[in-house]
């Protein structure tokens, strides 16, 4: 269908409607290991967040300017 509206003049710029792949990381944490080192399951997926995306804690206002503050994990250091 792509193919056949590419050569029609009427249309232009025809693209199927998808998402290119992307990556993607499946994770399955251990509850029973988790739990027998201390550990609750939310800890663990607190501490995926974190490492994954910036997490939103707080604002504050330094030089009259509200900052936003995030967490995030840190980068290893070469």
């Amino acid at each position: 269908m792509l193919e056949k509206a590419a050569h029609n003049a009427a249309l232009t710029s025809v693209r199927a409607n998808l998402l290119s792949p992307s990556p993607q990381l499946n994770l399955t944490v251990d509850r029973v290991q988790a739990q027998s080192m201390g550990l609750s399951a939310s800890d663990v997926y607190t501490a995926l967040q974190l490492m994954l995306a910036p997490v939103y804690a707080n604002d504050f206002i330094y030089q009259g300017r509200v900052l936003r503050v995030l967490l995030q994990a840190d980068a290893p250091t070469a």
